[in-house]
């Protein structure tokens, strides 16, 4: 089967941020992941909205594309103080893996920041804990061919 270049991507960005000190091999793809009371800090990686212009014509013509990255971070602890600062530890493991050098594997020709969430909430004896660090990465493709990354 061939991947459309998003999957290729998430793909990419698993494997780059596979390893991190804090979150080791805790490394998932998708938004959403059943995570046990006592879990260690870990990573969800998924793509959300894409916006696409074409930028060449021709046959077939080239299209930018524009998509949101999304990488998560989830921890638990009992001090909200803590665990925000592990939070921001984990981002600070995460941010220079996405940034520096941001074409995973050949896929993309640019990552940059846009937006970062916290969120923290009380679930009794423990708090949970959200990161949500949002990337732009474009890319390109030739009209009608998404499984195939143009890097020239």
């Amino acid at each position: 089967m061939t991947l459309h270049v998003r999957t290729q991507l998430r793909r990419a960005v698993a494997v780059q941020l596979a390893g991190l000190p804090t979150t080791a091999d805790r490394v998932y793809l998708g938004r959403m992941r059943a995570l046990g009371a006592d879990h260690l800090p870990t990573l969800l990686v998924y793509t959300d909205d894409e916006e696409t212009a074409l930028t060449a014509m021709g046959s077939p013509a080239l299209q930018e594309r524009r998509v949101m990255l999304m990488v998560e971070i989830r921890a638990k602890g009992t001090d909200s103080g803590d665990l925000q600062d592990l939070l921001d530890a984990i981002a600070a493991e995460v941010e220079p893996q996405i940034l520096n050098g941001p074409t995973f594997g050949g896929v993309a020709t640019l990552a940059e920041l846009t937006k970062t969430r916290t969120r923290i909430e009380d679930k009794g004896e423990r708090l949970d804990g959200g990161l949500r660090l949002e990337f732009r990465v474009h890319y390109q493709t030739e009209e009608g061919r998404p499984t195939e990354a143009v890097t020239d």
